[in-house]
């Protein structure tokens, strides 16, 4: 409307001057009216320019603190779809594999153990084969894939900025180091129960009889914050997939949040009680009888155990 209204008044100014007698006597008067006409209209052309382009980046500017705040908000573990997981971590983040040319992001080789409760629950409830599961790296985190048939599917997505570390042990390992392995202390501690409890319980001898698991030769733990909760997420990997597993979970983008065994849980921490008192310990124990992951026989000898210390 501006525009319009300075291009008819200036319009009307050109053709008044150009009747006039000025004009007669030197006709290069109307360059000079088209000058002023051109710059008239030109400045509230530029300032509108200049309004629009301070608008378009403020909006670039609310959408990217709108993104930085998406990413580094509490993603709650849930099922997704394949669209909605899409939105919360991004797309399919491509590391390309130097000697097979081929696109890492999915990996079939790594199962799911346990460790997200309603998960596991359904798992459980509907005889889901875990080994019918994978992992696939995304630009902002990692998706659990859970294979119920060719075309259906459940979807979590874990963020990364949920992601406080991940490590990896060798069954070998946790066997020897039993409650001073990672995943052993997080079974004492109670972050660990239902299946990936039983697994570890078995490997440690903390749920009764130490026993072997087959098919799991070493255990990768993603410790993540779910809405303010502490969770341990269990995955199996075999010796032969264990470099290229640990390459590529190293190239993602939460690969420096990598914590060694030893840096987790260090000598000193492992060789002393004075983390955890003893009333602690028992109460943790307590607590996997309560849900089932002792027995009443095995809660008493492992509290036995810990009096006679």
């Amino acid at each position: 409307m501006q525009k319009l209204f300075v291009g008819i008044i200036s319009f009307l100014f050109i053709l008044m001057c150009v009747s006039c007698e000025e004009y007669e006597k030197d006709p290069s008067f109307i360059f000079l009216i088209i000058l002023v006409w051109v710059i008239a209209l030109g400045i509230p052309i530029l300032v509108t320019v200049k309004k629009k382009r301070t608008k378009r980046e403020k909006n670039a500017v609310k959408k990217e603190i709108a993104e930085e705040n998406k990413i580094n908000e509490d993603i709650e573990l849930k099922l997704l779809n394949y669209y909605e997981v899409i939105d919360v971590i991004g797309e399919k983040e491509n590391q390309w594999n130097s000697l097979t040319f081929q696109q890492s992001y999915s990996l079939g080789f790594v199962k799911y153990i346990g460790g997200i409760e309603f998960l596991d629950e359904i798992i459980n409830n509907q005889n889901i084969d875990r080994e019918k599961s994978n992992i696939e790296f995304h630009i902002k985190g990692l998706e659990i894939i859970i294979h119920l048939s060719s075309l259906d599917k459940y979807h979590i997505a874990l963020s990364s900025y949920n992601i406080q570390y991940w490590t990896i042990e060798s069954q070998k390992d946790i066997i020897g180091n039993k409650s001073k392995s990672v995943v052993g202390r997080a079974m004492v501690d109670g972050i660990l129960f239902g299946p990936a409890g039983a697994i570890v319980g078995g490997m440690t001898g903390l749920g009764g009889k130490r026993v072997t698991i087959s098919g799991v030769d070493n255990i990768i733990s993603i410790s993540c914050n779910d809405m303010g909760k502490e969770k341990m997420i269990l995955f199996s990997c075999k010796d032969s997939k264990l470099q290229k597993v640990y390459d590529i979970f190293k190239n993602s983008t939460f690969g420096n949040k990598f914590k060694s065994p030893s840096e987790l849980i260090p000598y000193n921490q492992t060789e002393t009680r004075s983390e955890f008192s003893l009333a602690d310990e028992i109460k943790k124990l307590k607590d996997l009888l309560d849900e089932d992951i002792l027995t009443k026989e095995e809660f008493e000898k492992q509290k036995q155990k810990l009096l006679n210390k």
